[in-house]
C-alpha cells in the first residue's frame, strides 16, 4: 500500500463473514489484527454504495434504497404542480431511478417479496409522473415510462410509458452485459470471464443425410432448416387426413343409431311419427247399458280407451236413513233429561260456592299460624344473643384489671428503647459530621471542583453520591458561569464511535479529545435528576450554535438501569440550534448489537451511530464523522434543526451540570 501512496486507517476498517445462517454464529469469536487494532466482524459492511449482511439477503441495503427514494419523492411531490412533464421525468430518473438501477444486478434471484420495496418506489414514482392516482394499477404507467417489454400482456397506459418492472428490469441488465460482452462491446474483463458452450453431441435431426445430393456442401444449421420444411407439410397433411376420417366414423354410428330407434318406434326429440300435428283425445259418453259409459280416443291412433260401470254396485241409501232416526232419538233423549235435573244442578252449584268461601278461610288461618311460629324463632334468637352479649361484658370485666397491668409493662419498655434509639442517633450524628469532613474534598462533579476554588478547565476526578470509586471527566469551567462536566466531545473524527453497547455503557475515547464518558457514569451523576444539558456545536464554517436543556437525566430512579436501557429524560429547551432532542425523551439507548428503538429496523446499525432512537431520529451525535455535506441520508454527526440531514457537524460538545433554577 506504501508503493501505491495509499494508506489504511484502522479506525474506519470493516470485515465481514458471508455464509449461511447455521454456520455464522461460529464465527462471532473471529478477529483480524491490523496496523495494532483488533477488527471483529460487522453485521453490515458498506461497499461502493452497496450494504452488504453475512447472509447476502440485501434487505438492510434495500432498505436504505427505499427510504432515501421515498425522501426525495416526497420533495418532489411538494414542487410536482410547478414542474412540467419532462422536467419530472428528468428529476426522478435522477433520484429515484438511478438509485433503483445502481448495481441492481446483484439482486438477481431474491425472492419477490424482498423486490417488492423497490417496486412500490417504482409503483410512486410513476403515480407521481403521470398524475394517476394510488389506486390504479400500476402496470399501464411503468409501459408508458419504458419499464416493460412491447411483448408483454399488458394495459394500453402501460405501453405509452415503457417502464420496465424491477424483476425484469434486473434480467434485462444481465442479458445486456452479457451480450455486449460476447459481442466484444463490454470492457475485456468481463468477456475474458465467458465461455461459449459446445454440445458433445449433434441435435437428433442432424444425424438424417439430406435427401438432396446439393445439401453436402451445406452447413449443419441449413440442412436442419430444410429438413423441418420438408417434414412439417407431411405432419400437417396426416392430421387432416385422420381427422376426417373420425369425423366420417362419427356420423355413420350416430345415423344407424337413430334409423334403429325409429324403425323400433322409439319417440325422438327432434322425430314427429304422424304426418301432421298431434291431435286432443276424444271423450265420449254412451247412453247404452250394454256397451261402456265412457270413451277416450285418438282420431289418429284409433284405438280408444273404454270406461265400464258394474250393473250391480250396491246402493247404501237405506243405511243412511236408519243412522239419521238414531241421531233424532239420541237428541230427544237428552234434552228431557236436562229439563228434569235443572233444580238439583242449581243447589250443587251453591254448595260449591259456600265450600270455596270455607277453603279460603282456612287458607288464610295457615298463614297466621306461619307467621307466629317465625316470630317465635325470631324472639328465641335475640334472646340467645343477649345472653352471649352479657356473658362477653362479664369476660371483659374479668380481663380489664390484667390489661392495664400489661399496658403499664409496655410503655416502660417503650421508654427503654427510646433511650436506646437516641444513644444511636447521637453515634450516627458523629460519624456524619466525620464523613462531611471527609468528602468536603471529594467532589460529586465538576461543579463541586468550582466551588472549591479552581477555576481552569481540565481533568478532575469525580465522586458521585452513588459511585463512590469516582472516575476522571473533563471539566468546562469558561463557558457560562462554569462547573460543566463534559460527557461527549466530537472534534476530529479520530475516535470511531460506531461501537458496540459495552463500550457504550462503560465509555471510550481520550478525556481530552474525542470521548463518551459512560452510559453508567452519567447515570451515577444524573440518577436523581435536577441536571441540566448544554450542546455547542460548530460547523466546518466556523458557524456556532447551542442547544440548552433545563432538566436532563439518564436512567431517572431506575432501579437496574441497564436493564432498562438507560432511558432519556430531556426537557425546557432554549438555545439558538433549534430543536432536536426533546423527540427523543423517554427512549432507550440503542446501538448496533442492541436494538431497543421503535423502528422495525435498527437505527443504529442503519445510520451508523449509537443515539436514544425512536423512529428513527432528529439528532445523530454519535454518528459518523462525514466532515459537512454528504450524499447519504442522516448518518453522521447530524442536529437536524440547525444544519439539516445530510450535513455532518464538525464540533460537538454536551455537557451537564447541577440545575441553577427549579424544574417548572
Amino acid at each position: 500500500m506504501n508503493h501505491n501512496f495509499l494508506k489504511l486507517n484502522s479506525n474506519k476498517t470493516e470485515i465481514i463473514i458471508f455464509g449461511p445462517k447455521s454456520i455464522l454464529p461460529t464465527s462471532q469469536d473471529f478477529s483480524l489484527c491490523i496496523d495494532g487494532h483488533s477488527v471483529t466482524p460487522s453485521p453490515l459492511v458498506r461497499n461502493l454504495g452497496i450494504i452488504m449482511d453475512p447472509t447476502l439477503s440485501f434487505k438492510s441495503h434495500i432498505s436504505h434504497v427505499t427510504k432515501t427514494s421515498f425522501f426525495h419523492l416526497r420533495n418532489i411531490a411538494r414542487l410536482r404542480p410547478t414542474l412540467s412533464s419532462s422536467a419530472a421525468k428528468t428529476l426522478i430518473h435522477a433520484f429515484i431511478t438511478s438509485r433503483l438501477y445502481y448495481c441492481n444486478s446483484i439482486l438477481y434471484g431474491l425472492p419477490i417479496p424482498v423486490l417488492q420495496k423497490l417496486q412500490y418506489v417504482q409503483n410512486s414514482a410513476a403515480q407521481l409522473l403521470t398524475h394517476s392516482p394510488s389506486r390504479e394499477h400500476i402496470t399501464p404507467i411503468l409501459r408508458q415510462l419504458h419499464w416493460l417489454p412491447s411483448r408483454e400482456h399488458i394495459t394500453p397506459i402501460l405501453r405509452q410509458l415503457h417502464w420496465l418492472p424491477i424483476k425484469q428490469r434486473i434480467n434485462f441488465k444481465i442479458l445486456l452485459t452479457t451480450y455486449k460482452a460476447l459481442n466484444n462491446l463490454a470492457p475485456s474483463y468481463l468477456t475474458d470471464l465467458l465461455h461459449r458452450h459446445s454440445p458433445t453431441r449433434r441435435l437428433p435431426l442432424l444425424r438424417c443425410q439430406p435427401s438432396h445430393p446439393h445439401h453436402q456442401d451445406q452447413d449443419p444449421e441449413t440442412v436442419l432448416g430444410d429438413t423441418v420444411n420438408l417434414l412439417c407439410p407431411h405432419r400437417c397433411c396426416s392430421f387432416l387426413f385422420w381427422s376426417v376420417v373420425t369425423l366420417v366414423v362419427i356420423l355413420v354410428i350416430t345415423s344407424a343409431v337413430v334409423i334403429i330407434l325409429h324403425l323400433n318406434h322409439v319417440p325422438l326429440p327432434f322425430i314427429s311419427r304422424g304426418r301432421g300435428s298431434s291431435s286432443s283425445p276424444v271423450i265420449s259418453t254412451n247412453p247404452k247399458e250394454s256397451g261402456p259409459l265412457v270413451s277416450v280416443s285418438r282420431v289418429a291412433d284409433g284405438e280408444p280407451i273404454s270406461i265400464f260401470l258394474d250393473p250391480n254396485c250396491p246402493d247404501y241409501s237405506e243405511n243412511f236413513l236408519r243412522w239419521e232416526a238414531l241421531q233424532t232419538s239420541l237428541l230427544q233423549a237428552l234434552s228431557s233429561h236436562n229439563a228434569d235435573d235443572w233444580q238439583d244442578t242449581g243447589l250443587v252449584d251453591k254448595l260449591a260456592e259456600e265450600l270455596k268461601v270455607l277453603s279460603g278461610h282456612a287458607h288464610n288461618l295457615r298463614l297466621e299460624t306461619d307467621f307466629l311460629k317465625r316470630g317465635q324463632s325470631v324472639l328465641d334468637q335475640r334472646l340467645d344473643g343477649l345472653q352471649s352479649e352479657q356473658s362477653r361484658v362479664v369476660q371483659v370485666l374479668s380481663d380489664s384489671h390484667s390489661g392495664v397491668l400489661k399496658l403499664v409493662s409496655g410503655f416502660s419498655d417503650s421508654l427503654l428503647s427510646l433511650q436506646r434509639e437516641t444513644e444511636s442517633l447521637r453515634r450516627l450524628n458523629t460519624e456524619l459530621h466525620k464523613d462531611s469532613a471527609h468528602t468536603a474534598v471529594r467532589p460529586r462533579d465538576c461543579s463541586d471542583v468550582m466551588a472549591s476554588g479552581i477555576s481552569e478547565d481540565g481533568v478532575y476526578s469525580v465522586f458521585p453520591t452513588h459511585d463512590p470509586d469516582g472516575f476522571m471527566v473533563y471539566c468546562d469551567m469558561t463557558t457560562e458561569r462554569g462547573g460543566w462536566t463534559v460527557i461527549q466531545r466530537r472534534e476530529d473524527g479520530s475516535v470511531n464511535f460506531f461501537r458496540d453497547w459495552a463500550a457504550y455503557r462503560d465509555g471510550f475515547g481520550k478525556t481530552t479529545g474525542e470521548h463518551w464518558l459512560g452510559l453508567q457514569r452519567i447515570y451515577s451523576l444524573t440518577r436523581s435528576g435536577g441536571y441540566e444539558l448544554r450542546i455547542d456545536m460548530a460547523d466546518f464554517d466556523n458557524a456556532t450554535a447551542f442547544a440548552h436543556y433545563g432538566d436532563f437525566s439518564v436512567g431517572r430512579d431506575s432501579v437496574n438501569p441497564e436493564e432498562d436501557g438507560y432511558p432519556l429524560t430531556v426537557d425546557q429547551y432554549s438555545g439558538t440550534a433549534g430543536d432536536s432532542l426533546l423527540k427523543h425523551s423517554g427512549m432507550q439507548f440503542t446501538t448496533k448489537d442492541r436494538d431497543q428503538d421503535q423502528s422495525e429496523n435498527n437505527c443504529a446499525a442503519y445510520y451508523q451511530g449509537a443515539w436514544w432512537y425512536r423512529n428513527c431520529h432528529t439528532s445523530n451525535l454519535n454518528g459518523q464523522y462525514l466532515r459537512g455535506g454528504h450524499a447519504s441520508y442522516a448518518d453522521g454527526v447530524e442536529w437536524s434543526s440547525w444544519t439539516g440531514w445530510q450535513y455532518s457537524l464538525r464540533f460537538t460538545e454536551m455537557k451537564i451540570r447541577p440545575n441553577t433554577k427549579p424544574n417548572s
